[in-house]
């Protein structure tokens, strides 16, 4: 019974680490790597901020259907890029991305397929995107350290009269 009992436990706790673990932090096509501790991650997610205010609304948490493709560059401190991801795909209702990175500092600048469409949404709110340059700002990555909700939110681009 007490076998029993401890594989029971450990069974338990197996799930519980495969659920939490971070390659489970993995989306779209990252889903079949094996998450590596020598490296870190930045990870986010893309929403469409429909009444502009720069916060997400619950309504907003998804990618508007007909901005097709975002490229997201990842930059390393020499301003050297690193990693191009080409995000154009929901799951589970939202547009996610995600890096795996060498100890260092990065920062990711976004590009819209459809130039003159969209822009980023306001600064200091729930993107973390600046507006004008449409990155980040550099995040320092030590090994097995993950910065996850680095959000990148957009707006339709107003037409000028």
């Amino acid at each position: 019974m007490k076998t029993i009992k401890s594989i029971t436990c450990m069974s338990v706790l197996l799930f519980i680490f495969t659920l939490f673990s971070p390659k489970n932090l993995a989306f779209a096509e990252e889903m079949d790597k094996v998450w590596d501790p020598e490296k870190g991650t930045i990870s986010g997610y893309i929403w469409f901020d429909e009444n502009e205010d720069g916060w997400i609304d619950p309504e907003e948490q998804t990618i508007a259907p007909e901005i097709g493709e975002i490229k997201l560059y990842l930059i390393n401190e020499n301003e050297e890029i690193v990693e191009e991801k080409i995000v154009s795909r929901l799951q589970n209702g939202q547009a996610h991305y995600y890096f795996e990175v060498e100890e260092g500092k990065y920062k990711i600048r976004a590009e819209f397929n459809e130039k003159g469409k969209y822009q980023l949404t306001r600064d200091g709110r729930d993107s973390f995107f600046n507006s004008t340059t449409n990155e980040t700002r550099y995040y320092e990555i030590m090994k097995s350290y993950n910065i996850d909700s680095i959000q990148l939110g957009y707006k339709k681009l107003l037409k000028s009269i």
